[in-house]
């Protein structure tokens, strides 16, 4: 595989702009979340069917911030659809990438507890988009599972943004990681 020298003093105006951008959309998701807990205890139950469309949302913006920490280091995901098959892979080759033995985030998000999230994550997403009416009911059990993993998994990605930085700083060379596909 080919080497790819990421330099903080080369690239230091774009790579601190991803930093600080990476920075943002953390925050961001982690004020969704904040939000998502706000309504779950305030909010009318004939309300609370909106929680889901917003659980979704804050799945999206999480998987956002995993496809810019993959981009930083210039790792590409395939997401194409199989002959034959009628899905794509997108979402399960990020979780691929991110668990690739080259990557330099997979101690950080490639194994362990967060990985075991991400992919608890994937199989409700799933379930929610085939049968949203089911999902909607099984919303209260699920942002109890959320309420408990996103503290863990918003740490987790602020590690990474900061592994992220601290080898753009030191200029080290990282495996270039071309299509990295869900089997």
């Amino acid at each position: 595989m080919p080497r790819v020298f990421l330099s903080y003093q080369a690239d230091c105006p774009k790579t601190a702009v991803q930093v600080r951008h990476l920075h943002r959309e953390i925050n961001s998701v982690e004020s969704d979340y904040e939000k998502i807990l706000r309504e779950l205890t305030t909010l009318p139950p004939e309300r609370s069917l909106l929680i889901p469309i917003e659980v979704h949302a804050l799945h999206k913006r999480t998987e956002n911030v995993l496809v810019l920490l993959l981009d930083f280091f210039r790792i590409a995901v395939d997401g194409a659809r199989r002959k034959g098959d009628t899905t794509h892979r997108y979402h399960a080759a990020i979780l691929e990438a991110l668990r690739h033995p080259d990557n330099p985030l997979r101690h950080v998000l490639g194994a362990g507890q967060a990985q075991d999230i991400l992919w608890s994550w994937k199989r409700w997403r799933n379930k929610w988009v085939k049968r949203k009416d089911d999902a909607q009911m099984e919303a209260a059990e699920d942002m109890k599972r959320v309420g408990l993993e996103m503290p863990v998994l918003l740490e987790r990605l602020r590690e990474a943004v900061s592994v992220a930085n601290g080898i753009a700083r030191r200029g080290e060379q990282v495996v270039r990681l071309d299509g990295v596909r869900s089997e």
